[in-house]
C-alpha cells in the first residue's frame, strides 16, 4: 500500500486532475491486488489495501462511482473473513 499512495502522490505533485486517467490507477492497482489476496483466502491481508483503494477512489471519483462500491463490497467481506467484524 505504501508504494500505491507513493506513486499517488508522486501523480498528484505532477498536478495531473483527479480525474485525468493515469491518477486512478493506483487506486485500481491497490482494489486488484486487495481482491487477489482476498482470492488467495488471505483476507487479513486484503483489508488494508482495500482500505486504501477504497479511500482513493472515493476522494477521487466519488463514494457512489462503480470502482468505489465494486472496493466497498470486496473490503466488507475480506473484513468478514479476516473475522475483523467481531472485534
Amino acid at each position: 500500500l505504501a508504494s500505491v499512495r507513493a506513486r499517488y502522490a508522486e501523480l498528484e505533485g505532477e498536478g495531473r486532475g483527479p480525474r485525468g486517467g493515469d491518477i486512478v490507477l493506483p487506486a485500481l492497482a491497490a482494489m486488484h491486488e486487495g481482491n487477489a489476496l482476498l482470492a488467495l483466502q488471505k483476507p487479513a491481508e486484503a483489508v488494508p489495501l482495500l482500505e486504501g483503494a477504497l479511500e482513493m477512489q472515493e476522494r477521487l471519483l466519488g463514494p457512489e462511482h462503480s470502482h468505489a462500491l465494486a472496493t466497498r463490497n470486496a473490503l466488507a467481506l475480506a473484513a468478514k473473513a479476516s473475522g475483523a467484524l467481531e472485534k
